[in-house]
């Protein structure tokens, strides 16, 4: 009897029928292997440069790649360095590592080699299905050159893990109001007796759809089966008394394929063809029978095909060792330079430093925040202490300045009564300003010099000395 609560089963007969059962159980009751797949969904645009989807795939072949390379740690931090290097399209580079030689040709690391010829899956809905199994194809490459191809556009790259054996769903998808057709609503005495219908409507969710299902094999193989759903909502698709609705285009392809760990299936075939109608012309005279739109517009019918690739990369995690080894392979991926330290959670993913020079780093971290915060302190105290000296100083030099003003002319007239000299002015500020005598001209000391009295020995009358107060 099993007990779901406790993951238990309860057992009853002879020692030697519990000791077979627990051998089975035993046998059965192991950890199974997951599978990480990686998901890629391209769509290309067809025409004289690309027959097929796989053409593009064969085809692109670029000339330089630029990858991350990891080539040291800081003294201070201790964070990873990681540098930018090109690589040539003829020249070898070993992915992952900190390149030279003993690595391979970036064409052969970013496509490898098809080891099952394009084969014929099943043919039917717009054009052959088929599918290609690639060694060693990067899907990152594959993304980083659709971004830089008009031609091609990324759809959707989803990653997901699974067990052995389960099945798991990716979806991405938009609501959509879809029209069924006109739904009888019964007897209705406004319309005569008869009955009253109104638009069934329903909702339906229109967009990206992969099943697959691993099975692991004894070899390390690993068999995906695979559905494949894309929906794409048109919506001006029909017009139904007088209101629009939309409609839906499905491209759906199934497959079970063998792929090796780490090799990519990918999955193509499923054709879209657009059609377009435009026109275009001077209002009113384009609409005249049989000669407006040829004379007085224009018309233009376009026709696009685009094609829907599906890459699929399986990636065998038998236990705990492999996941860390794919998370810190992910973590690379994405350049991620900062430390990793454990906070609430215990991940393995944080960076393997002692305990010693975790603290020294997370002392430093406080004494960076405080020495932080007493600056912004200081700034903030200083710029009160500036505002107040501001105000004090623009009190004392009104106060000074109105001061000198009114005082003025009882200074000036009473310096120059006591000294008998020219009245001059020293400036101090804007607002301040000092009397004093002015200083003698030349021409009075060269008077002095040639013997001639000084000009305050020199007696006036006072009609010279009235202008000497002005």
């Amino acid at each position: 009897m099993a007990d779901k609560r406790t993951n238990a089963i309860v057992m009853m007969g002879t020692p030697s029928h519990l000791a077979k059962i627990k051998e089975i159980i035993k046998n059965m009751d192991i950890q199974l292997s997951q599978v990480l797949i990686e998901t890629v969904v391209l769509e290309v645009s067809l025409g004289d440069k690309f027959e097929t989807g796989i053409d593009w795939v064969r085809r692109m072949k670029p000339t330089t790649e630029t990858r991350s390379v990891l080539t040291g740690y800081d003294e201070t931090t201790g964070a990873p360095i990681y540098q930018l290097k090109p690589v040539e399209r003829d020249s070898s580079y070993r992915y992952g590592a900190s390149g030279g030689a003993g690595g391979k040709k970036l064409a052969e690391n970013l496509f490898g080699a098809v080891t099952n010829a394009a084969g014929v899956v099943s043919s039917g809905y717009a054009g052959l299905e088929y599918m290609a199994t690639f060694k060693k194809l990067r899907l990152d490459a594959i993304i980083q050159a659709s971004k830089s191809d008009s031609e091609t556009k990324v759809l959707s790259s989803p990653v997901l893990l699974t067990v052995d054996n389960k099945e798991a769903t990716i979806e991405a998808t938009d609501l959509k109001y879809m029209y069924k057709g006109m739904r009888y609503m019964g007897y209705s005495s406004t319309v005569g007796g008869a009955g009253s219908y109104e638009p069934d409507i329903e909702q339906r969710d229109v967009g990206l759809t992969v099943k697959v299902t691993p099975r692991i094999n004894p070899t390390g193989n690993v068999m995906l089966t695979i559905e494949e759903t894309f929906e794409n909502a048109i919506d001006n698709g029909q017009q139904i008394n007088g209101e629009t609705w939309p409609t839906v285009t499905t491209r759906k392809i199934s497959a079970d394929v063998s792929v090796g760990d780490g090799e990519t299936v990918v999955l193509g075939g499923l054709v879209k063809t657009s059609k377009g109608h435009s026109e275009s012309g001077i209002p009113i005279l384009k609409d005249i029978p049989y000669i407006g739109k040829y004379l007085f517009g224009k018309t233009s019918d376009s026709e696009d095909r685009s094609e829907l690739l599906v890459f699929l990369t399986p990636y065998v995690i038998n236990n705990a060792e492999d996941m860390n080894r794919e998370a810190r392979r992910r973590k690379d991926y994405i350049n991620a330079t900062d430390i990793w330290t454990k906070g609430w959670s215990d991940s393995k993913l944080a960076d393997p430093v002692p305990a010693d020079e975790m603290k020294k780093r997370l002392a430093r971290k406080k004494e960076i925040e405080k020495a932080w915060q007493q600056y912004r302190k200081n700034l903030e105290d200083h710029s009160e202490i500036d505002d107040s000296i501001i105000d004090e100083r623009t009190k004392t030099e009104a106060l000074i300045d109105a001061t000198a003003s009114s005082n003025f002319a009882k200074e000036q007239a009473a310096f120059a009564a006591a000294t008998n000299a020219p009245i001059g002015t020293l400036r101090v500020s804007e607002t301040v300003e000092v009397l004093g005598p002015r200083a003698a001209s030349d021409d009075a000391l060269l008077k002095d010099a040639a013997g001639d009295a000084p000009e305050a020995d020199k007696k006036e009358s006072p009609a010279d000395k009235w202008w000497k107060l002005w």
